[in-house]
């Protein structure tokens, strides 16, 4: 896993890798993200994560599927710490993190089906 997603109370960091084609790692860059509380606020986060790959010489298409990858393997751990259980408040903040991740996620599997997949049908 590459790309990373840690928790404060109140924010959400976002460590991010732009990469070329051959998964080499041409920049990274942290960035915290106010907890997401709608996908619109989550797709402009994911917009901001592919100008920076553009500007640090990545290739867009293959860092979002590598960030997908990640946020997917991120999901998995959160699931397990709410399966876990414990207490209540331990159950709730586990819980709204993996709501959190999952919103990225949904953003990022947007912006790349609008991005790349739409566009490689209509260029057919």
């Amino acid at each position: 896993m590459l790309n990373e997603v840690k928790f404060d109370t109140a924010n959400m960091t976002w460590t991010q890798l732009a990469q070329n084609k051959r998964h080499e790692i041409k920049g990274q860059r942290s960035v915290n993200l106010p907890l997401l509380d709608d996908g619109d606020s989550a797709y402009a986060a994911v917009e901001s994560f592919a100008e920076f790959v553009t500007k640090s010489g990545g290739d867009v298409e293959v860092s979002v599927l590598a960030a997908l990858d990640d946020l997917q393997q991120i999901s998995k751990v959160w699931i397990a710490k709410v399966d876990k259980g414990g207490s209540e408040a331990d159950i709730k903040l586990a819980g709204s993190q993996l709501k959190q991740v999952i919103e990225l996620y949904k953003a990022m599997d947007s912006y790349y089906e609008i991005n790349f997949l739409k566009a490689a049908a209509a260029g057919d």
